[in-house]
């Protein structure tokens, strides 16, 4: 099998630390793949957030979904490191956005994992793909 190419930018727009807990490690003694892809998820909402843009809002009549999800492993990370994850908008087009992040261990700047994850806005009512509302669309860095 072919091993994912995420493609990362030369420089990220944020970046922030996720410590790794007890419950995030399993019986192999390293980070389950399921609890990276959580870390991902928490650091892709906490980047939104800090640019002003709400990935679920009940009142309005669309959503933010996941609609691809990359991730290439370079190394396992343990119980008692932090990870830091640095992200960056990689694409915006009509549907949505990519995020990429790049995950490594602050203990020893150790690459763990490369991601990119595709959002889409998806229009609840109908239950499909929908352009991308312009309020939403202008709080996103141009894509790289």
């Amino acid at each position: 099998m072919a091993r994912v190419q995420v493609e990362l930018p030369e420089s990220f727009d944020f970046q922030t630390e996720i410590p790794v807990l007890s419950e995030h490690v399993n019986s192999a003694n390293h980070v389950g793949n399921h609890n990276l892809v959580a870390m991902i998820n928490e650091a892709n909402i906490r980047y939104a957030r800090s640019i002003g843009l709400q990935m679920h809002v009940a009142e309005r009549n669309w959503s933010l979904v996941n609609a691809d999800l990359e991730v290439s492993y370079r190394s396992e990370a343990h119980y008692g490191e932090d990870m830091i994850i640095s992200l960056a908008v990689a694409s915006v087009h009509r549907c949505g956005f990519d995020f990429v992040s790049k995950l490594h261990s602050s203990k020893d700047q150790r690459l763990v994992a490369v991601a990119k994850v595709a959002y889409i806005c998806l229009d609840r009512a109908a239950g499909r793909a929908m352009t991308m509302p312009e309020d939403a669309r202008s709080i996103l860095p141009k894509g790289r």
